[in-house]
């Protein structure tokens, strides 16, 4: 029996434990520590089995996230109760661009994945439509500076959409301690430069108007944790 299968049936078991059938609620419990008592397992390593894991490729970034895609990330992480972290790649690599992982109690992570490329694809449309505006004899920095300036903005017009996400202290510890488990290394601090206000208000303006229907509570290198 493998280490998920055990941990499945200790988490039966200890749900049993909680019956109104008084006699069948210390057996399961019983049977639960027995089991646990055995393979060394604790009830925190059981109630892992809740917390999920979806990855998500960047549009835009390589080593290091890119300040607008990491705030919207973010924005729907909180939206979904879930913490993140990142994977980063490098040029040279077979898959260029780096990754997010949404790190989450049962379902909700997929969920933030599902609404986070859905995200990804309409900002990449607005970004490439912006990029049409720009006056053409600016340099390739200045125009990636304004293009950046233009989807801080534009994520900030975005958030009012995206509810966040309300859980119990339980479920907040459970998610706190897998991440501190995962022992991830802690990612450098991202400075942030002041903005172009006529740029983000354009973005901020664009990205109010935007819509996204949150889907029902139902299925569908080495990482660092994002704060």
């Amino acid at each position: 029996m493998t280490d998920d299968k055990i941990k499945s049936k200790i988490q039966k078991c200890l749900a049993l434990s909680k019956s109104s059938n008084a006699a069948e609620a210390a057996t399961a419990l019983r049977h639960a520590q027995k089991l646990m008592e055995k393979h060394r397992l604790t009830e925190q390593d059981v109630a892992f089995l809740n917390v999920n894991e979806f990855e998500v490729l960047s549009k835009v970034s390589v080593s290091r996230p890119k300040l607008w895609e990491l705030k919207l990330i973010r924005n729907i992480a909180e939206s979904f109760g879930c913490e993140i972290s990142w994977c980063p790649s490098n040029s040279y690599a077979k898959q260029v661009y780096g990754c997010y992982n949404f790190i989450g109690i049962n379902d909700q992570p997929e969920l933030a994945k599902y609404i986070c490329e859905v995200m990804q694809r309409k900002a990449i449309i607005n970004r490439a439509e912006f990029s049409k505006t720009i006056d053409p004899r600016c340099s390739k920095t200045a125009k990636t500076k304004l293009l950046n300036d233009y989807m801080l903005g534009w994520v900030k017009g975005t958030s009012a959409m995206l509810h966040k996400f309300i859980f119990n202290d339980g479920e907040k510890l459970l998610i706190e301690n897998y991440v501190k488990s995962l022992k991830l290394k802690d990612g450098k601090v991202i400075k942030q430069v002041k903005a172009n206000e006529s740029m983000f208000n354009a973005g901020f303006e664009r990205g109010s108007t935007e819509q996204i229907n949150r889907p029902v509570n139902t299925s569908y290198t080495e990482p660092m944790r994002l704060k």
